[in-house]
């Protein structure tokens, strides 16, 4: 349970505010405060923190102290609209940053979607919030929701009898029944398929054919693509940039998704020609040779690749940023180039006994989520703990 958690507030990042707010909540952006004042770090959003007494839960603020009772079975992260989801005696609801609720503790389950709505459930019935907290519309449960992504405001993908569909959350009707058995959501297209793969809006109309030989999975606008036993890069319109000439991908590590496509990662991605490997770029050019034994995805900036079991590391430009060596010596050297090049991947935990805790993640900058005795608790990296 508590690792659910923990993925499902890694999932949530920090974001500008959003442009219109109300009075009330504007006032509590007042409550920003610096977590340490070494480092300028803060806790985004509200600026105020769970805290638990024993098995309750109420909030914090580090400045103002408790704005709020300790009377909560379970309490979640503020989001970005200063609300937090809280269950009160078994049931679920969401309350602002002063304490009212936005939504009443009535329901069996509740869970926070795009743009401010929840989607809460009681009973057999689910409920769809709006940015008000006002019922939006409400539908007899018969869906299983797959927790995807949604294609916009509006559609939500559900599945029922194992078929995929768009729910319209604005009226609880089904806007589009989704003739494939394999089906994934990105930037308000799908990405289907079942012998074959393309990709079609929320309509139906086709926007890549359905000619590929593997699904189409896109990072940074661009998806690996097979046919004729050929790979390349697809973008997003349909159009190939980089051309169908490459082998198909075997690449084997933790870069690929589960459906075996590859990420086209730093606006670079890898090829394989001649049971060799190299590099591309965004505009299908080859940055590198296609001749490594083995090459990587890139990270922090770097490609790291091998020849004859030595290693070398090189730029989004194809320039040669450590010249190969045996691991144990480039290792060395590509960790002391990537604290130097991108500090923020060094996790400060600054005055924390991280040997306290069975589990320690960070959440936001300065703030970490604990595990001990098996309860969830947070803690600062000034050492502050906020649960007794």
């Amino acid at each position: 349970m508590i690792l659910g958690l923990i993925l499902g507030i890694l999932s949530f990042s920090c974001k500008n505010e959003p442009q219109k707010r109300s009075n009330k909540v504007i006032a509590q952006d007042s409550l920003l405060m610096q977590l340490s004042a070494n480092t300028g770090d803060t806790i985004c959003y509200s600026g105020l923190i769970p805290f638990r007494k024993g098995l309750l839960w109420g909030f914090y603020s580090p400045k103002k102290g408790f704005i709020s009772e300790i009377i909560y079975d379970d309490f979640r992260m503020f989001d970005e609209f200063g609300r937090a989801e809280v269950s009160l005696n078994g049931k679920w609801g969401v309350i602002d940053t002063l304490g009212n609720y936005f939504i009443k503790p009535l329901y069996d389950r509740i869970s926070s979607f795009i743009n401010g709505l929840y989607m809460a459930s009681k009973m057999d019935t689910s409920y769809i919030f709006n940015y008000k907290g006002k019922i939006l519309s409400s539908f007899i449960d018969q869906y299983e929701y797959t927790g995807m992504e949604w294609l916009n405001d509006s559609l939500m993908p559900v599945k029922k009898y194992n078929k995929w569909n768009l729910l319209d959350i604005r009226n609880g009707k089904i806007h589009y029944h989704i003739p494939y058995n394999w089906v994934s959501f990105y930037h308000g297209y799908l990405s289907v398929g079942d012998e074959k793969y393309g990709t079609i809006d929320q309509n139906g109309n086709i926007i890549i054919p359905i000619i590929y030989n593997k699904p189409l999975a896109f990072n940074n606008g661009l998806s690996v693509i097979e046919k004729d036993g050929k790979a390349g890069y697809i973008n997003e319109k349909g159009e190939i940039v980089v051309p169908l000439k490459y082998e198909p991908f075997t690449f084997e590590d933790c870069s690929t998704s589960p459906d075996g496509t590859l990420e086209f990662s730093g606006g670079v991605g890898r090829v394989q020609l001649k049971g060799k490997y190299g590099y591309v770029n965004t505009k299908g050019r080859e940055i590198t040779r296609i001749e490594y034994d083995y090459a990587q995805p890139f990270r922090y900036g770097m490609g790291v690749v091998e020849k004859k079991g030595f290693y070398s590391a090189i730029d989004t430009s194809g320039k040669t940023l450590i010249e190969f060596m045996k691991w144990d010596d480039f290792i060395l050297k590509f960790e002391y180039i990537r604290k130097i090049n991108y500090p923020d991947y060094n996790i400060d935990y600054g005055k924390i006994q991280k040997e306290k805790y069975n589990y320690i993640v960070q959440i936001r900058n300065g703030l970490f989520m604990v595990e001990i005795d098996g309860k969830r608790g947070y803690v600062d990296k000034n050492g502050i703990e906020y649960f007794e």
